[in-house]
């Protein structure tokens, strides 16, 4: 491991000191078991000499003597004695006394494992025609404790049965008086050499049950949690969980096994540094097996998690020193975004220093196992889908938002589906906030406030609010707003003078006059000229015509008093026949009888009118003002065809201002730049 070493030494120099270790010793290797024996023997060079089992020299019924010998002074004297043959020719089995294969029924074939102070063989048992393990201690190994850690082990597991705790069908003695362990023999591998070799022929048979190779570990960590939960039922603690201690069988099989260092809970008569140092808990290194209990062993499934998911043990280290430095720190592990979430916070929860703040028993530590599997889905989809929101908060506004916005879109979806699957999933809760987040950013920079609005208010909602982004669109939306109201004020003045507006009403208008125009033209035709009328009747005809214009404009009010270009159109023309009819009664009041005079100042005055018209509406009002002038001095000059003249002078306007204004209308519209719709008729 590259990770510095804790600071703090000098609680672990004061147990080291106190189990009797140097620091300049050759350490044993930090993922081996180790027992107060094995650590004073690491003190040492000396050899031991050949690591050769003595198997069984006589069946026990040839020497009753022998047994007998054995019974006064032998603790084990009341263990059944055990006679066992050895197959011929194995170099691992030479210089064992071979017994008569017909006499034993037990026949030893070759070494199925073997540690420091013990060894395991394959053996025929005869009787039932089937293979089995035997556990013995080597022979060179004289100390009681490593037999009596044999026997306890054998008496702590034949009591455990259970289906995933290989069971124990004989403990015996062979003719020397040495214990003997029968067990189930296991057609697999250890757990340790399936994780440390990713090319291992037993990933194909998980992978096949359970799709995922870190399913497939943590469904035989579930199973191991069973075995572990049932042994604490019974009391015991195992002090020794590791991938190592775990086999595997070619059938699905999961065993836990390795119950040598393994004591009774509250057990005070154990002492001495016991377990393997890489997985080992803070309360495990003074040595006082009173102080394990049920959550000891949580730390070493924790520590076996760990390992299922980086493929190193919980403590790493250069020296035995160190890694214990390493395990009385027991500090939490930053795993990487590759680990779920969920088991990571589990190993670190469990290989928590202190002992009351990881799960309670092995039993709550496999629900938590069995969470993750139901939830995995939405796990897996939050996690692929966080993978793919990285680039929404990519910093700057993004280049191409049509794509920003798909992968929004998508990631929406996702965090979304991994939050209906499991709504408690707390990476997909975040992942979802951290993607609102990202595209208000973008809504904002794009001046959008009712979608930043829209998002900031599901943030409020799924109790993430963001003051920071409250602030941002606070600002936003002022200079948002003060930009909307320029831009109304300034639609409002183009209204006030856009011409579209009431175009056709105007029309309508400008028909009735036209109307007039034309009536007044027919009636001084038919009858002969205008000497027939006299000025009263212009007064009165001119009253007709004011009424019935007044009439139209207040049918048309709500549309030709829309905008301030009609209000000034409607005063031009109201002015102009108003002030056309208020000069005939003044001309009939003062007596004047030459009508075509009074006819000619008429159009003087509505030209005069038309002219200011010109200059506060349109230029166009010109066009008719000129008509009406040129008409109005004609008539003065040719008083015979004034009849004429008034009426195709008013007519001609009529139509000038017709054409005048559509073509002004027309051109507008070209020049125009794009605006909202207006009232347009």
């Amino acid at each position: 491991m590259s990770e510095e070493i804790p600071a703090t030494r000098a609680p672990v120099d004061a147990l080291w000191s106190a189990h009797g270790l140097d620091r300049a010793v050759a350490p044993l290797a930090p993922d081996a078991t180790i027992t107060a024996r094995t650590l004073g023997r690491s003190a040492t060079t000396d050899a031991i000499g050949s690591d050769v089992t003595v198997l069984a020299s006589a069946p026990p019924s040839s020497d009753a003597a022998s047994v007998a010998a054995h019974s006064s002074d032998d603790p084990y004297a009341h263990l059944p004695v055990i006679s066992l043959a050895v197959t011929a020719g194995d170099p691992a089995l030479a210089g064992a006394v071979v017994l008569a294969q017909t006499s034993a029924d037990l026949e030893a074939r070759r070494v199925l494992g073997e540690g420091g102070m013990g060894r395991v063989l394959l053996a025929r048992q005869r009787s039932l025609a089937r293979d089995v393990a035997v556990k013995v201690v080597k022979p060179e190994v004289q100390a009681g404790d490593v037999v009596q850690s044999l026997v306890s082990e054998a008496l702590l597991t034949g009591a455990l049965e259970h289906p995933n705790i290989i069971p124990v069908h004989a403990l015996g003695r062979d003719a020397h008086g040495r214990p003997m362990l029968v067990m189930k023999r296991i057609e697999g591998t250890s757990w340790r050499n399936v994780l440390r070799d990713p090319a291992h022929p037993m990933w194909s048979a998980l992978v096949e049950r359970s799709g995922d190779r870190l399913v497939a570990s943590i469904e035989v960590l579930m199973a191991v949690c069973n075995a572990v939960h049932f042994a604490h039922a019974r009391g015991v603690i195992h002090r020794d969980i590791k991938p190592e201690n775990v086999m595997l069988g070619a059938y699905g099989e999961v065993y836990l096994v390795d119950w040598g260092i393994a004591v009774r809970l509250g057990d005070r008569t154990s002492k001495g540094l016991v377990g393997t140092p890489s997985y080992m808990a803070p309360e495990m290194l003074d040595g006082d097996a009173s102080r394990v209990d049920a959550r000891t062993d949580v730390f070493l499934l924790g520590a076996t998690l760990h390992e299922v998911l980086t493929g190193e043990p919980r403590h790493g280290g250069a020296t035995l020193y160190e890694v214990i430095v390493r395990a009385y720190d027991s500090a939490a592990f930053e795993y990487g975004s590759d680990v779920p979430s969920e088991l990571a916070a589990l190993a670190n929860e469990s290989c928590a220093k202190d002992a009351a703040d990881r799960p309670k028993s092995a039993e709550q530590f496999r629900c938590r196992l069995a969470e993750w599997l139901r939830h995995r889905g939405s796990s897996e989809l939050a996690r692929a889908t966080a993978i793919r929101a990285r680039a929404l908060n990519a910093a700057g506004a993004p280049t191409d938002r049509a794509a920003f916005d798909r992968l929004a879109t998508e990631c929406r979806f996702g965090f979304t589906e991994a939050l209906r699957q499991w709504p408690e999933n707390q990476g997909a809760r975040d992942g979802l906030t951290s993607c609102l987040r990202a595209i208000v950013r973008v809504e904002l920079d794009a001046e959008n406030i009712a979608g930043a609005r829209s998002l900031l208010d599901e943030l409020a909602a799924m109790g993430a609010p963001d003051e920071a982004l409250e602030e941002e669109y606070r600002a936003v939306s002022v200079r948002v707003r003060a930009r909307a109201r320029d831009a109304d004020r300034a639609r409002a003045v183009l209204n006030d003078l856009d011409d579209r507006v009431a175009y056709r009403e105007r029309s309508i208008v400008l028909l009735v006059i036209g109307a007039f125009a034309v009536i007044l033209l027919l009636l001084t035709t038919v009858r002969g000229g205008i000497a027939w009328l006299t000025v009263r009747d212009a007064a009165h005809f001119g009253t007709v015509l004011s009424v019935v214009t007044v009439t139209t404009l207040i049918a048309l009010r709500r549309s030709i008093l829309a905008n301030e270009f009609n209000r000034r159109v409607t005063a031009i023309v109201a002015l102009s026949i108003g002030a056309m009819t208020v000069h005939r009664w003044v001309a009939f009041a003062r007596g004047d009888g030459n009508l075509a005079h009074v006819l000619s100042d008429d159009l003087f005055i509505v030209a005069v009118v038309l002219a200011l018209g010109a200059v506060t509406v349109r230029r166009w009002f010109a066009t008719p003002a000129a008509v009406m002038l040129l008409t109005a001095t004609c008539m003065y000059a040719s008083p015979r065809h004034a009849n004429v003249l008034f009426a195709i002078g008013p007519i001609t306007a009529t139509v000038f201002a017709y054409f005048a204004q559509r073509r002004d209308l027309t051109e507008g519209d070209a020049s125009r730049p794009a605006q909202e719709p207006t009232e347009q008729r």
